[in-house]
């Protein structure tokens, strides 16, 4: 089916994540981030305890600089993954509790600094959940791809199910993601996470969008699979009618992710293109394969057997075309 692994990478260097990454690692204070020091290296005092009005803000914005530079070492594990990711959001999500407990006890005097942060902080955690759900919807293709190695159709299916729910949770959350960076965007805050985070934030959708019609039609093609093959050992055993029903759904399954992965040409990433066009091609294939299967099943069931041999050699054929189709990378 596809090279999963190389498939992945390709999809999360497109969608700007290790471009997001290495923002937040210039955030970190030994990469020249700001961490609310003065250049002499310490802080007002004079708090009872030991926070000024300026201090509450200073520790939001480091709870904030930390998951930020935290964001940026998960990032890089989900890249640099070459099979099933741990994405962990405990400690990003820890520290943006902190941010904003820090301030719920700052001056309400500093009203605009006290939103412009906390707009920031629901910003960075609906770009966390973004990727969160987006890692999981990844993982969930993987072990999918695991079924397809070993030829179990039926579970491969759900996992994808399961794949599809979590990308549409990444979707939601994008958009949340988006309309909070409008709020923070060209606001004066010492984030180097958002000096790109338009762009990157795009990457990031297109890539969203690229997924959506790989997973449908890798769907599709699972489910033509289960009964491709149901109705192929059904031929065999010269189970005519049983045979034919299967064939034809088969046929109009593979059909279906053909239509899909047609989609995918259209909205996928510039480096997925190529992959989507080979998808598309073998998923016709099958498609025309498992129609001819299914006349061949008619015809035999009709005595016709002129029309058996025509139909069994159109549809061994197609399956031979497929493999002529680019293999994706």
């Amino acid at each position: 089916m596809t090279d999963h692994h190389t498939g992945r990478r390709a999809f999360l260097v497109t969608a700007g994540i290790v471009a997001i990454a290495g923002c937040a690692d210039d955030s970190t204070p030994e990469n020249g981030g700001s961490t609310g020091d003065d250049e002499n290296g310490s802080t007002d005092d004079g708090a009872e305890d030991g926070m000024t009005a300026d201090g509450h803000i200073e520790a939001a914005l480091e709870a904030l600089r930390s998951a930020e530079a935290t964001l940026g070492e998960e990032i890089e594990g989900f890249d640099g993954a070459t099979d099933h990711v741990d994405f962990r959001t405990d400690a990003i999500e820890r520290d943006l509790d902190d941010a904003e407990d820090a301030l719920d006890d700052a001056d309400p005097d500093q009203r605009d600094q006290i939103d412009t942060i906390r707009d920031t902080v629901s910003w960075v955690r609906a770009l966390t959940d973004t990727l969160d759900s987006l890692g999981t919807a990844l993982d969930d293709f993987e072990t999918a791809m695991d079924y397809w190695d070993v030829e179990r159709y039926g579970d491969a299916t759900d996992r994808i199910d399961e794949a599809e729910s979590a990308l549409q949770d990444a979707g939601d959350h994008h958009t949340v993601a988006v309309d909070r960076f409008e709020r923070v965007e060209g606001a004066d805050i010492d984030l180097d996470l958002i000096d790109d985070a338009r762009s990157d934030m795009a990457d990031l959708d297109e890539a969203i969008e690229g997924i959506t019609p790989l997973l449908a039609g890798t769907g599709e093609m699972s489910r033509g699979f289960q009964v491709f093959f149901s109705g192929f050992d059904e031929l065999v055993e010269e189970r005519w009618s049983a045979a034919a029903s299967d064939l034809d759904e088969a046929s109009t399954r593979f059909g279906s992710a053909e239509d899909r992965f047609r989609d995918g040409e259209e909205v996928a990433p510039v480096d997925m293109r190529s992959d989507f066009i080979g998808l598309t091609c073998m998923s016709g294939h099958f498609s025309d394969a498992a129609g001819h299967y299914r006349d061949a099943a008619n015809a035999a069931d009709e005595g016709d057997w002129d029309a058996f041999d025509a139909s069994s050699d159109a549809g061994e054929a197609a399956l031979d075309a497929s493999e002529d189709c680019e293999q994706p990378v």
